[in-house]
């Protein structure tokens, strides 16, 4: 089923076709445990599973562009080593904590800074 998707994705230009293809597996493997029953839900639930995946990619993908923006303002200003690197290291742990845009968003500045210092 990955491969199909990964084949589908790729074709159709969608971001980041691997994390999308892994999101939707998921996503048909909760509403449908047994994989021969997936082809039992209805086009309307693939699509909607398959498009929240994007949504979902795309939004992460916003967050990380604007928060490495003013992460490496902030790295810079304050002297971090490699800032770049420092930066990277910040955003993709905050990513894989939260797996959305709205948990993404509301995390505190004291998170951060914590965050940070396993990356320093």
């Amino acid at each position: 089923m990955y491969n199909h998707c990964l084949q589908m994705a790729v074709q159709q230009g969608f971001v980041e076709p691997e994390n999308h293809c892994a999101c939707a597996v998921e996503k048909f493997e909760k509403a449908s445990p047994n994989p021969e029953e997936v082809l039992n839900l209805s086009n309307e639930q693939l699509v909607a599973m398959a498009t929240s995946c994007q949504d979902s990619l795309k939004a992460i993908i916003s967050f990380k562009q604007i928060f490495s923006a003013n992460c490496l303002t902030m790295a810079q200003q304050a002297q971090v080593k490699n800032p770049e690197s420092y930066c990277e290291c910040v955003v993709d742990k905050i990513i894989n904590k939260y797996h959305n845009q709205v948990d993404m968003n509301a995390v505190k500045a004291e998170e951060v800074q914590e965050i940070g210092k396993s990356c320093e």
